[in-house]
Order: C-alpha cells, then sequence, then structure tokens
C-alpha cells in the first residue's frame, strides 16, 4: 500500500495531507467519515475497502461511509456530513 491522502476537517478548520498507512494511530471518541463520488465504482470500492480495513486494524473506529452522485455534489455532502449529530 502506498501513501493515502486525506482530507480533514477539525475544529473548523480544513487540511489535506498524505501519509503512510502504519503511521495511522488511534485517536479515541474520534469519528471518521469517508464521502466518495459514484463514479468509477470499481476504483472507489477498492479504495473504500483498503481505507476500512487500515482503520480498523489501527484500532480506529469504523468509520461511516457516505456517497455523493457527482464530484461537483462532494462539498454540499460533506457540508451535510459535518452538521450532522454527532458530529463528524
Amino acid at each position: 500500500i502506498g501513501l493515502i491522502s486525506a482530507f480533514f476537517v477539525f475544529d473548523g478548520r480544513s487540511m489535506q495531507v498524505e501519509f503512510h498507512p502504519d503511521e495511522i494511530v488511534s485517536i479515541p471518541g474520534g469519528r471518521i467519515a469517508i464521502l466518495h463520488s459514484e463514479y468509477y465504482t470499481e476504483h472507489i470500492e477498492r479504495l473504500v475497502k483498503t481505507c476500512v480495513a487500515t482503520l480498523e486494524r489501527s484500532g480506529c473506529e469504523l468509520p461511516k461511509v457516505f456517497s455523493a452522485p457527482g464530484c461537483v455534489e462532494l462539498p454540499l455532502c460533506a457540508r451535510r456530513i459535518l452538521r450532522m449529530e454527532p458530529a463528524y
């Protein structure tokens, strides 16, 4: 497995980082959401499965997985996810 690119929102600030899967640490009480578009499902499904398996191996809480119809809707869906209760 190569580097993972991730987009995080923490305390109202967003950032994008790249890291190796072996560098993932458990964050007690943290919740993770995965948001993806519905295009290229053969690739997306493999990426989501790998991400979930990596998080599970690291002891993190399993993520909630969301999908958007396309890339244009991703920001709107991300905003909706961030407004959910419990917050993500």
